[in-house]
C-alpha cells in the first residue's frame, strides 16, 4: 500500500508487486494512471480515502510505504495507528519524513565538490549582488517543501504501545545535488557518492567521522507489525 503518486509505486509494480495506491484527491489518480501507462506497467488498485481511516481490510498488506506524507498532518499518530492495523503480522512500514533542516547541511558537500559555490553561499545576498551581479538570477517559481518540527524521538514515542517491533528512525538521504549540470552530476557527483557508500559498506561504519548522519535531509521511519508471518 502506497500513499501518493511517486515513482516508488512504479518501481514496485515493475518487479511484480501487487500495488494499491491511496490518495485523498482523485486528481492524483489521473497523474498516477498516466505515469503507469507511459511506462507500460499494469494499473495499480486506486483507493480514494483518508490515510488516517482508509476503510481497507485489516492485516491485508505486506508493506505500507509513503514518502513525504506524515509532515502534512499536525497529528501524525493516527496515520501510524492505521498503518499498523493494515499490516499483516511481520509486515513492514517504510516512511520517509521531511524534518526541519538548515540549508547549511549542504555546505560540507559544496565545500568538497564545488567550493566556489560555497564561497558565494556564505556571502550576504547584498554582497553577492555587488560582486557578481550578472550571476544573480530571479528565482524560479517552485512550491516550498513542507517540513515538520517532529523529531526522530517524537516519532518513536508515537509508536509506544502499538503492536510493533524492530522500530527505528534513521537519518536518510545524506547525498545532495551539487552541480546545475546533469552531465557533471553524472560524471563527478554520483561516482563519488557511490565510492563513499562502498567505503561505508567495506568499513561497516561512516568514514567521515559520522558527518553523513548530520547531513541527512530526511528521516526514515521503519517498523514491523508484531507477530509471526502467516
Amino acid at each position: 500500500l502506497g500513499a501518493g503518486r511517486g515513482t516508488t509505486s512504479m518501481y514496485l509494480a515493475s518487479r511484480g508487486c501487487d500495488v494499491t495506491m491511496l490518495d485523498l484527491s482523485a486528481a492524483g489518480f489521473r497523474v498516477a494512471e498516466e505515469n503507469f501507462r507511459r511506462e507500460g506497467l499494469p494499473a495499480p488498485k486506486l483507493v480514494q480515502a483518508d490515510a488516517r481511516a482508509t476503510g481497507l481490510a485489516a492485516a491485508s498488506y505486506d508493506c505500507v510505504f509513503h514518502i513525504g506524507l506524515l509532515e502534512h498532518f499536525e497529528a501524525p499518530h493516527p496515520l501510524l495507528v492505521e498503518a499498523v492495523r493494515l499490516l499483516k503480522p511481520g509486515g513492514l512500514q517504510f516512511a520517509v519524513i521531511m524534518p526541519e533542516r538548515s540549508p547549511r547541511i549542504r555546505f560540507l558537500t559544496l565545500g568538497l565538490l564545488r567550493p566556489w559555490a560555497l564561497g558565494r553561499a556564505l556571502l550576504p545576498e547584498t554582497v553577492r549582488r555587488r560582486v557578481r551581479p550578472q550571476l544573480v538570477r530571479a528565482p524560479r517559481a517552485a512550491l516550498p517543501m513542507l517540513r515538520t518540527g517532529y523529531t526522530r524521538t517524537d516519532y518513536l514515542a508515537m509508536l509506544a504501545g502499538l503492536a510493533v517491533e524492530d522500530v527505528c528512525c534513521l537519518p536518510y538521504k545524506p547525498y545532495h545535488p551539487v552541480y546545475k549540470s546533469d552531465a557533471r552530476e553524472a560524471a563527478i557527483t554520483l561516482p563519488l557518492y557511490r565510492l563513499h557508500r562502498g567505503v561505508k559498506k567495506l568499513l561497516a561504519r561512516e568514514p567521515l567521522l559520522g558527518t553523513a548522519a548530520r547531513l541527512a535531509s530526511c528521516d526514515l521511519l521503519l517498523f514491523r507489525k508484531a507477530g509471526e508471518k502467516a
